[in-house]
């Protein structure tokens, strides 16, 4: 690829990964609905009843979570790819792989703790431990 090319993608990327972690961390942190959910929803918060509430937050911090990968992804990619693309394969991509697994498991294992309800948090530590293990494999192959 031509030297400006990769600075028009490094540029892009950097800055959609930008606004991306914005997001991320507004979702993430987020106490309540976003105002525009609000709006959306017709109804104040306060008027939502405490399950509504739980599932409502733990849907913003799994779409805050999706936010967080998608920057970390383009920061990796407008840097690590400019210069070393097999260690992208080999380390990054599993390393995001690893953090959305275990944020999707601490998300639902608070959602049961906080409600009660059956979540599936079970089968992400799973696919947690086999992301780290093949990651831990891959790196001693």
């Amino acid at each position: 690829m031509s030297t400006l090319l990769q600075v028009v993608a490094t540029c892009l990327y950097g800055l959609v990964a930008v606004i991306a972690l914005v997001m991320a961390l507004e979702s993430i942190r987020a106490g309540r609905f976003l105002r525009f959910h609000e709006a959306a929803a017709a109804q104040p918060w306060d008027a939502l009843g405490a399950g509504v509430q739980a599932v409502i937050l733990s849907l913003l911090r799994l779409s805050g979570l999706g936010f967080l990968i998608v920057a970390l992804q383009l920061a990796i990619v407008a840097v690590a790819g400019n210069f070393d693309p097999g260690l992208v394969v080999t380390l990054a991509l599993p390393l995001l792989s690893l953090l959305f697994c275990a944020g999707l498991c601490a998300i639902n294992l608070r959602l049961h703790r906080r409600t009660g309800a059956g979540t599936p948090w079970r089968g992400s530590l799973y696919a947690t431990i086999a992301v780290a293990v093949g990651l831990v494999a891959s790196l001693l192959s």
